[in-house]
């Protein structure tokens, strides 16, 4: 049985919304909101935006010689201080990371653009210290920020990976409950299935509470978690802690298979 550690979370769920429309109430950097009609919560949609977000990457490599590279060279200039060639058409010459209409990093790194979502689907300044929901703006997806607190949504827990629909797991439900990592989420009690520390049940427990205003929450597929990665060149991959702060170990370590007795 496999135990997913999404991001820096065990499991982290995802919601598909609109955008936000012209004339929302969404905070800007000085933490004032547009003028508008209409309410301030987040509007549920069916599916994403379609866009996808850039890499992060906003610098350049220099060529030594065959066999090694220099990292973080400005993209802009033809040779590095050593006269050693800047090649051009690299990953930073595309795309919203190199454009200064869709770089600034005041709303997140680069091309990357998030919002900070209170509890009840109202769009936060992004100064705000207390939020639990990020906004994509270019994907369209809301994403749930985890906790440190022992709730619901704390970054610690496990769950083993359980999906009943027939259409969706592939012929193998996988394992509701297993005698051997049971209690290893906030609420557990053996005699009441829907706290079981599994995949499935947990969503159906964040739907429940209508995290943020809302109760289309699911588990996210692999290319949507790889949308929120930053490649920018140092050492690892790694994920905005300005918006999502618990994200604090090697993505590599995030997914880790463990045999469990079901």
């Amino acid at each position: 049985m496999f135990i997913c550690h999404f991001l820096s979370q065990r499991v982290v769920t995802a919601q598909a919304t609109a955008p936000p429309a012209l004339g929302d109430p969404r905070p800007d950097s000085t933490g004032s909101t547009n003028n508008s009609t209409g309410g301030n919560t987040i509007i549920a949609a069916n599916t994403p935006t379609g866009l996808l977000n850039d890499t992060g990457v906003t610098t350049c490599f220099s060529l030594r010689d065959r066999s090694s590279i220099v990292r973080n060279k400005n993209c802009h200039q033809d040779f590095d201080a050593d006269g050693k060639p800047i090649p051009r058409y690299q990953d930073a010459y595309y795309g919203r990371d190199s454009n200064q209409a869709t770089n600034s990093d005041m709303d997140g790194k680069a091309g990357f653009s998030f919002t900070k979502i209170g509890k009840s689907g109202q769009y936060l300044p992004n100064t705000a210290q207390d939020w639990t929901c990020v906004l994509d703006n270019v994907t369209g997806l809301l994403w749930e920020v985890k906790t440190n607190d022992d709730s619901l949504h704390d970054w610690d827990d496990d769950f083993t990976w359980y999906n009943s629909n027939g259409s969706e797991n592939g012929g193998n439900s996988g394992t509701r409950i297993a005698d051997s990592h049971s209690n290893s989420c906030f609420g557990f009690s053996g005699d009441s299935p829907s706290t079981y520390c599994n995949t499935q049940d947990f969503v159906t427990r964040v739907n429940t509470e209508r995290l943020c205003g809302q109760t289309g929450w699911r588990l996210p597929t692999a290319q949507e978690l790889i949308s929120l990665l930053d490649y920018e060149p140092t050492g690892q991959a790694h994920i905005d802690h300005n918006y999502f702060p618990l994200f604090r170990v090697p993505l590599a370590n995030r997914c880790t298979e463990k045999r469990l007795n079901s």
